[in-house]
């Protein structure tokens, strides 16, 4: 659509000059500033308006006579609307498909696309302006297959025809400037300053849904009154989107529609909530780590995030605009749930939840040996020093040599007795109980073979006695020095005669044990203490110690130079420590170690159960777990059925109890001068049982099998 028509029209002022009634602005995003040449001219209703006849678009105009009054035309204007026909309000109808909604700001621009989209353009006829009736210019749309047929006048009808048919305010713009006359629609969107935040909504989602920065409307600075521009026109600079730059003229003259109707505002869409969308890197967090939380690919579809409101789970929080990317470092390992609320321009807000799951980090374990290409039988040294941890301090280091063998402690020597490749794992553990493995395969390779012929030392020589009789022979071998018990005359070192007469004896050079040493801490061991046997300072003279075996003497055995046991039982143990050279040469040693009960103890368990006494085959008889006094005669249930004796030939008047239940003085109805006391516990349960005397006194604590009788000397 060209922006002159043939026609100009030419407002005529009769009783005062013009002035600005509405003025056009320009609403930029967070601004807004006047429009050149584009404000309205207020007028009189019985001013003039010319018609004249142009020669072209360039050509001069030559006056027809052609005048109307403003209020003549817009009258004609509001019949031409045809308000009430049914054609044009089918049609609005369905140009708003299925928007939903009271005016909304989106069915107005459906209306306004669809007719831009598909109208073919004709002029009036010659040397006159004629308006066309709405529904008569979409009957002539039809016969060409678009929406409607006319010029920019009959476009503008349309166009506030269609808006009034589905409750719009529309109103008419005549034209006059350098580039002829022309006509457009506009609508009305509502008042400023009481509906500043709905103008606010649809002015934005114009831009967003346009991609255009600027939109143009008409403002009554008295009233407030805000429209919208819908003009169109094929220009480099011309209106092609609802909102677009206005024409420029010297004259623009507003013909209201439906006047003595109340206009209606139009109301933005329904504000669609944000959609939040955030993740975090790195993956697996671990305490005291920055983890980047990322909400930079959440969108609001409608308008913008204003803020970004997080919550971490623990307590902290973080808010604001520029929120999107957030870092944050956890001190505590847990569950947390974060949470991400976003908000905005149109105030609503979108929640999500994430779980995070933060980690105690692991110690770090690193380690190394030498030499780095060991052979077998070679003593290795691991060390694992290197190791860290990020929050506290490693306490204890654990090895497994891949041959049957472990150990502890940061740094540690190990042989291997045979070639391979094994596997070496070093387990780690922190302050917090939190441990770490790492491994690596370790080769091992041959030991060097020894050379059969060996240069010995200078003068060095083997002394070894012999008792040799005259004409005996013997063979020494290099560098053995003899002494005889008894002359050697006549032998072949001393005799070179006697060569024919010889006697030959074999001597055997012994090769040297290992010498075993066995130390243990604590040289006073109780009952379930952790015993360390250590065997460090075993030796050999020809070389070195590459085997330690234990036997613990009861029943348990073990491995290493050094090694941790504990007996479970008190008594008198025969250790046994076997050491292997590397030459495959064993000795043993032994050491006896006594165990005895922790008398300062505070774990032994009393029994809870009551005490009664009752006489059974003259016996008395300790009731216990019975719940109660036994009655007189009552016999003892299947479960108190082993016998206890404590006896003793050097003290009597000795108290007994058993469990913290005092039992009886010896004497008191047992012979005062044996110094034996006998008496019935409950079988197949452990007991305390003690005995007292001022000048002495023992405790047995021992898991009493029923039918069986158990006898302690004291």
């Amino acid at each position: 659509m060209r922006p002159h028509i043939i026609l100009w029209i030419i407002l005529l002022i009769a009783a005062s000059p013009a002035f600005c009634k509405d003025i056009a602005y320009v609403f930029s995003e967070g601004s807004e500033h006047p429009a050149d040449n584009a404000n309205l001219t207020d007028y009189n209703g019985k001013d003039m308006v010319s018609f004249a006849t142009a020669a072209g678009p360039k050509g001069s105009s030559v006056s027809q006579g052609n005048h109307k009054t403003v209020d003549s035309i817009k009258e004609e204007i509001n019949a031409k609307l045809n308000m009430g026909n049914q054609v044009v309000r089918d049609e609005g109808l369905r140009l708003t498909g299925r928007r939903s909604g009271a005016q909304r700001i989106d069915q107005i621009c459906s209306i306004y696309d669809d007719l831009v989209g598909n109208w073919t353009y004709i002029s009036d006829w010659r040397g006159s302006e004629i308006f066309q009736y709405s529904n008569y210019t979409l009957e002539m749309g039809k016969t060409v297959g678009s929406l409607g047929k006319g010029d920019c006048d009959d476009f503008a009808i349309l166009m506030a025809s269609l808006i009034d048919a589905i409750g719009g305010t529309p109103r008419v713009i005549l034209a006059y400037g350098p580039e002829g006359g022309h006509a457009y629609a506009e609508v009305y969107l509502g008042k400023k300053g009481s509906q500043d935040k709905d103008l606010s909504r649809i002015l934005e989602w114009l831009r967003s849904e346009y991609q255009v920065k600027d939109i143009y409307c008409h403002t009554d600075p008295k009233s407030g009154d805000i429209w919208l521009n819908l003009d169109w026109w094929k220009d480099s600079n011309g209106a092609t989107h609802p909102g677009g730059p206005f024409f420029q003229a010297s004259a623009q003259i507003p013909i209201p529609i439906r006047e003595d109707i109340n206009k209606t505002s139009l109301t933005p869409i329904e504000n669609s909530p944000p959609c939040v969308l955030f993740n975090y890197t790195p993956l697996k967090p671990e305490v005291g780590e920055t983890i980047i939380f990322d909400a930079s690919s959440s969108v609001d579809s409608d308008g913008q995030i204003v803020n970004y409101e997080w919550s971490f789970g623990e307590g902290s929080s973080a808010q604001g605009r520029t929120k999107a990317v957030c870092p944050f470092i956890y001190a505590e390992n847990g569950r947390f749930f974060v949470n991400l609320t976003l908000t905005d321009d149109g105030g609503d807000k979108s929640l999500k939840t994430q779980e995070i799951n933060i980690a105690e980090p692991l110690p770090e374990v690193f380690f190394n040996y030498s030499p780095t290409a060991p052979k077998a039988g070679e003593a290795v040294t691991f060390d694992a020093s290197q190791s860290k941890d990020k929050r506290g301090q490693i306490i204890e280091y654990e090895w497994d040599f891949g041959d049957g063998y472990s150990g502890k402690g940061v740094s540690i020597k190990h042989q291997y007795l045979d070639t391979g490749t094994y596997k070496v794992t070093c387990d780690v553990k922190n302050d917090r109980g939190m441990d770490n493995i790492s491994a690596i395969n370790l080769a091992i390779s041959p030991k060097e073979p020894k050379s059969e012929k060996s240069t010995p030392e200078k003068n060095a020589m083997t002394i070894v006695s012999v008792n040799a009789s005259v004409g005996d022979l013997m063979i020494v071998p290099e560098n053995v020095s003899v002494n005889a018990t008894r002359p050697l005359a006549n032998t072949a070192i001393d005799n070179e005669e006697s060569k024919k007469s010889r006697k030959t004896q074999a001597i055997i050079i012994a090769e040297p044990r290992p010498e075993a040493v066995i130390r243990y801490n604590p040289t006073s061991p109780k009952i379930g203490e952790a015993v360390t046997f250590d065997a460090s300072q075993s030796k050999d003279k020809r070389g070195q110690i590459i085997g330690y075996e234990w036997d613990f003497g009861d029943g348990y055995s073990g491995k290493g130079a050094s090694i941790r046991h504990s007996f479970l039982g008190s008594g008198d143990y025969d250790v046994r420590l076997t050491i292997t050279n590397d030459r495959g040469i064993k000795n043993t040693s032994n050491k006896i170690v006594i165990i005895r009960q922790d008398e300062s103890s505070n774990e032994i368990e009393t029994w809870p159960a009551e005490t009664a006494f009752g006489p059974y085959n003259g016996e008395k008889i300790l009731m216990l777990g019975s719940g109660g006094t036994a009655p007189t005669g009552a016999v003892p249930s299947s479960g108190y059925d082993a016998t206890v004796t404590i006896r003793s030939t050097q003290y009597t008047g000795y108290d007994v109890t058993v469990d913290g239940n005092y039992i009886g003085t010896d004497g008191k109805g047992q012979d005062p001068l044996d110094g034996v006391f006998t008496f019935k516990v409950s079988g197949n349960q452990q007991h305390l049982i003690k005995a007292n005397h001022p000048y002495n006194w023992k405790w047995w604590q021992y898991l009493y099998n029923a039918g069986e009788t158990y006898t302690y000397d004291f």
